[in-house]
This record gives C-alpha cells, structure tokens and sequence, in this order.
C-alpha cells in the first residue's frame, strides 16, 4: 500500500511526496546485495537488476500533474476474476505494473476491452497514455492495437485515433505505453477500445490458444 501509514508516501499540501526513509531503503538494500553478491531473488531466477528496476518503477507513482490520478474508470467486460486487482480504479491509482503481471495489472482473456475514463469536469489536455505487458511463457501479448477517442459529454466522441503494436509481437518490449498527443484539447471523458489478439501468435509453443490482454496505468497530462 504506497499510500497507507507503512507506505513509501505521504501527502504535503496535498502532494504525495516519497518518503526519504524509504528510497533510502531500497538504495541500502540494493548496495548490500551487490557487495554480497546477491544473484536470484526467487526460485524463477528473478535478477537484483529486474528486481531493482521493478521496484523504482512501482514506487515512481504517476500523481504530479496526473489529470487521471484516482479518477473514475469503468472497464467493459470487467477485468477476469483472477487478474483484477482492485477493480478498474487500479488503471488510476497511480501506481504503474511490473513484470509480475499479478500485481496491479488488470487482464482479459482472448476478449478486446473498452475502458473509459471520467476526469469528472471538462480538462484541457496535452497527452495521453495506456500501458500494457507482454509476458509470452505466461500467454500474455500486447494487444494489436489501442485507439483513443474524447468527449465532453460522454455521448459524442471524436474519431479515434489508433496505435498499432508491431507486427512482430516478439519485436517489442516487456512493457509499453500507448502515448497519444492531444495538445490543448478539452475532454472530460477519454474512451480507449483494445484490440487483443486473443490467440498466441505462430512463433509461440502453444500457438492458436488462447492469449491475454493486461492492461496498467492510465496516465493523462
């Protein structure tokens, strides 16, 4: 809990500030494992470097001029009952997913996903983005495409903008973000629709089965 009494975070003025104490730790915890030599943190081999960069990514929450921070967010279908994390509020909690896939990462299997997002009064915003994993020998691919549409009433969107994965899913990296430029355009309502490709691709061991989507932080500046 990022936030909560024992968290690395506390709120100045209504600013979440990192705790010294706690980047302090993790740094300390870092140096010792490396003049001891520390190589595999669990039974799957997971390295100090992953572990480290992981860490500094989960921590590093996106609040600062986060227009999305803790606003609304419904997802249709909702998220797989294994892969829910907190519920569509963990696309706007601030906190972005690492490669463990069963923290704060939303999935669904084999479906494409519209989320929509309520920033709840008409914004003036620059830019938008949606992350997502890919985790093959888990059955998770980036989605083949993620497009964006806004509105200020929840009813009349504007034509969607769409990005594309490549088309060598094996080209791309573990984790990406859709970054959509929208300088000085006014919303209220953001509506992403993602296009999963529901079946593991021709270079995957058990391709044509079928895959997962996961999707983290939506972050709008």
């Amino acid at each position: 809990d990022l936030f909560g009494p024992r968290g690395w975070y506390d709120n100045i003025d209504g600013d979440w500030v990192l705790r010294d104490r706690m980047s302090s730790m993790l740094e300390k915890f870092k140096q010792i494992c490396t003049q001891n030599n520390v190589i595999e943190f669990t039974e799957n081999g997971l390295t100090l470097n992953i572990w480290y960069e992981n860490s500094v990514r989960y921590i590093h929450v996106s609040t600062e001029g986060n227009t999305a921070f803790q606003k609304q967010v419904t997802c249709l279908p909702e998220p797989d009952p294994k892969y829910k994390a907190s519920g569509p509020a963990t696309l706007t909690n601030g906190v972005k997913g690492t490669e463990d896939y069963k923290i704060n990462w939303l999935g669904w299997e084999a479906s494409d996903v519209e989320i929509v997002l309520d920033l709840g009064s008409v914004e003036k915003i620059n830019q938008i983005e949606l992350s997502t994993l890919q985790y093959p020998k888990s059955w998770i691919t980036h989605p083949v495409s993620v497009s964006c549409q806004l509105s200020k009433d929840g009813k009349k969107y504007n034509e969607p903008v769409t990005l594309y994965s490549s088309d060598n899913l094996q080209t791309e990296p573990m984790m990406k973000a859709f970054a959509f430029n929208n300088a000085g355009t006014k919303t209220r309502y953001i509506k992403f629709t993602i296009t999963a490709t529901k079946a593991l691709p021709a270079w995957h061991a058990y391709a044509g089965l079928k895959s997962w989507v996961f999707v983290d932080e939506i972050v709008v500046k």
